[in-house]
């Protein structure tokens, strides 16, 4: 494999968005094999070549997500994790874990490339779904992503809950946490008034709660994007909603 600098690879990714994980394999000479495995992928690399293995039963945003993680496990030199789905590994822990994730997400939806498709703030699943489609990426992908990015998006913060049957599951966010009582009765509100965003003003911070809804109907999961924002920018109706 030919050596890269993570600088010059997030570069190359805002240069060859939305294709940057398969263009950078194709530049490092990496070769991807796709076939049935019992996993999402793995990586190997030896003296004379490197190999990433994926699943092709997997969706291809699924596919996407894997071939951009096993590339940071190369080019930072990682040694991959066999076995663990793909959930699994963008909520680990480790810490080296978190680093390729970091890296997978920034070369699949670069943060430049991201603010150029949200037309205001807040930011509505409307918008959401608009640059899954665009980046070839999953929902639940953008909403984590954009949640990273909150502060350089014009958000005081942001976070994602994530809902199994209509039940609280798990929330990610770096910087907040929510109280899962009122994750629960947030998800109740979402669904009252979808599409159109949900808002909760907080009147000692000076903020408001915007959630929007990005609903599964094939696994029966419920994804929420939460946003913080000030209580003027929160309050006003945006060009997207439904009257």
């Amino acid at each position: 494999m030919a050596r890269i600098t993570i600088a010059y690879a997030l570069e190359f990714a805002e240069q060859n968005f939305p294709k940057a994980p398969e263009k950078l394999a194709e530049f490092l000479k990496i070769e991807v094999w796709r076939s049935p495995l019992n996993c999402d992928g793995w990586c190997l690399q030896t003296s004379n070549h490197s190999i990433i293995r994926i699943n092709s039963n997997a969706p291809e945003v699924r596919q996407r997500f894997t071939l951009a993680h096993e590339l940071g496990h190369l080019i930072f030199g990682i040694p991959t994790v066999v076995g663990e789905s793909m959930l699994e590994l963008q909520s680990s822990t480790n810490e080296e874990e978190k680093m390729v994730n970091s890296f997978a997400a920034k070369i699949l939806l670069p943060q430049k490339i991201a603010k150029t498709y949200i037309p205001e703030i807040p930011i509505t699943s409307a918008v959401i779904k608009r640059i899954a489609k665009k980046a070839k990426v999953s929902e639940l992908f953008v909403a984590r992503r954009l949640a990273s990015l909150a502060p350089n998006l014009g958000l005081k913060d942001g976070l994602v809950i994530f809902y199994k049957n209509s039940n609280f599951e798990w929330q990610w966010s770096k910087t907040v946490w929510m109280n899962p009582k009122f994750a629960q009765e947030l998800l109740a509100e979402c669904l009252r008034v979808n599409p159109n965003p949900a808002r909760v003003r907080r009147e000692e911070q000076n903020d408001v709660v915007v959630a929007s809804i990005l609903e599964n109907p094939y696994s029966d999961t419920i994804t929420i994007f939460l946003q913080i924002v000030q209580e003027e920018v929160g309050l006003k109706k945006l060009n997207e909603e439904v009257m």
